[in-house]
């Protein structure tokens, strides 16, 4: 990844010079090798034909050539906008739409997902979309979850219809929710993998809104939260690294 997007254009432009010089020359010797077939009286139109689908495959297959990098290069470049857009509006306080965009765009290798109900990553909830997508790009979740009958059954239901070993689930003690009935925090990168930057948002009830809305917490925060429940017994036992 590029650390900003005028850096990926210089180094996909760099990379990708040759093209410059390629095709242009390539038209040169086509156009060139096109006349002198057409006045040659043994190669006749059949061979021109040949001639310009063999011509048409070697563009396809350039054009295919420089398309991936350059399709990796526009949506690491979208994700940026995208984040700096989040964070320029008023960043430290988003809604479960804005969340979700930012869940999508972010850099991560692991997210963390401390929740009372599950129901955001739910069949049918804001999340599920944005949570299938990110595995697929290896990133890695980790819910911890109170251990009610419906957090089972939700649980059960994620494992199901996302069916990822990325997925991983901590069941966590009553005593951990009880000064918070209703918790929900979500961490990005929570251990600081690949020197990416750690960031987490929690949720905030408010009165008469039917809308989530969701506040950043500090560094310190962090630390504090994921230190305690990667010396817990239950993220221990279940899941041990």
């Amino acid at each position: 990844m590029s650390d900003t997007p005028e850096k990926g254009w210089k180094s996909s432009l760099t990379e990708n010079v040759w093209v410059a010089v390629i095709i242009p020359l390539l038209t040169i010797v086509v156009s060139f090798a096109l006349s002198e077939m057409q006045s040659a009286p043994s190669i006749g139109w059949k061979g021109v034909v040949c001639a310009i689908i063999l011509v048409l495959g070697l563009y396809g297959i350039v054009v295919w050539w420089v398309r991936r990098p350059l399709i990796g290069m526009l949506e690491e470049l979208k994700s940026d906008l995208v984040l700096k857009h989040i964070q320029t509006q008023q960043g430290w306080l988003l809604d479960a739409a804005q969340l979700v965009s930012y869940e999508r765009n972010v850099k991560a290798k692991e997210i963390w997902l401390i929740t009372s109900d599950l129901l955001d990553d739910s069949q049918g909830g804001p999340f599920m979309k944005v949570v299938s997508r990110n595995l697929q790009k290896n990133i890695r979740y980790v819910y911890f979850y109170s251990n009610t009958p419906e957090n089972k059954a939700r649980a059960d239901a994620i494992r199901t219809t996302q069916k990822s070993d990325l997925l991983k689930y901590v069941v966590l003690p009553d005593s951990f929710f009880f000064l918070v009935p209703k918790l929900d925090i979500v961490i990005y990168n929570p251990r600081g993998e690949g020197g990416l930057s750690q960031s987490a948002f929690m949720g905030i009830p408010v009165p008469g809104e039917s809308n989530h809305y969701h506040a950043a917490v500090s560094l310190d925060f962090i630390h504090k939260i994921v230190g305690t429940l990667l010396e817990s017994e239950a993220y221990k036992k279940q899941i041990g690294n």
